[in-house]
């Protein structure tokens, strides 16, 4: 059975009923959550392993001050949803965050986080000379960068925690680095460390994506990328592709060059 979607059906203006597809147990899954917005800067607390906390992103929310993910947090992206950290998530050692996205594949709509750093912290992990707690991002379009710490793990100066995206993860991530790249044979999805980036597992592109100047996508042994008909993958200007597994092309790729 695939189930694709999350139904949010609110029944108060803070907590919401949320279906998911749990990727790793395979099954339909109903919990509360509660809406992220602008003034939270704590999630989690009083939350542990065996009574995780939930949220739910269902729109446009900007966070200012550094977010604090303590205990088991569970984060789900609604549809059109983005959260946009302006100074991070800290995730250190002893804490979790798993991020879903609503809908089972990437599609124009899927939804997203953004949270940058120009410090030491890490985008989503550890803050400076902290380690890293476990991060698991199963979906949504997630762009997790920092300038002198890991985009996704450890802050300047820490250990590097755990990083995982679950057995059929399908999240789009682009990160200056990844601490942890223990698990990586098991990894899903599309990731970006730096200008480097990987199709893992089997990915389809439901949009037109494009992959920035500079940047490269990799296809590895193994891994399958298919563009459907009426999708476009776009390489600009200096952009590659580089396909040494399977690549099922029923619509465009296509090279923009620099305008000069």
């Amino acid at each position: 059975m695939i189930f694709t979607q999350i139904r949010v059906e609110a029944f108060a203006d803070i907590v919401a009923s949320v279906e998911y597809y749990d990727r790793d147990e395979k099954e339909i899954k109903t919990v509360s959550a509660e809406d992220v917005r602008d003034t939270m800067t704590a999630l989690g607390e009083g939350s542990s392993d065996l009574n995780p906390k939930w949220y739910v992103v269902k729109e446009a929310v900007t966070i200012n001050d550094r977010i604090t993910v303590t205990g088991n947090v569970h984060l789900i992206l609604a549809d059109k949803a983005a959260l946009t950290a302006k100074k991070g998530i800290d995730v250190s050692a002893g804490n979790s965050l798993t991020i879903y996205a609503q809908t089972d594949m990437l599609t124009e709509n899927t939804g997203k986080i953004a949270a940058t750093t120009s410090d030491y912290n890490a985008g989503i992990g550890g803050s400076e000379d902290k380690d890293g707690g476990s991060i698991k991002i199963t979906g949504g379009e997630v762009i997790a960068n920092s300038r002198f710490g890991a985009g996704i793990g450890a802050g300047d100066g820490g250990a590097t925690g755990s990083f995982r995206t679950g057995a059929d993860g399908k999240a789009l991530i682009k990160a200056n680095s990844i601490s942890d790249t223990s698990d990586e044979a098991n990894w899903k999805g599309i990731i970006f460390k730096g200008t480097s980036g990987k199709v893992y597992g089997e990915q389809e592109l439901l949009y037109d994506f494009s992959v920035g100047g500079g940047d490269t996508l990799e296809i590895p042994s193994g891994s399958k990328l298919t563009i459907p008909q009426g999708k476009t993958l776009e390489l600009n200007h200096s952009a590659k592709l580089e396909n040494n597994g399977t690549l099922e092309n029923n619509g465009k790729i296509k090279k923009k060059k620099a305008v000069k």
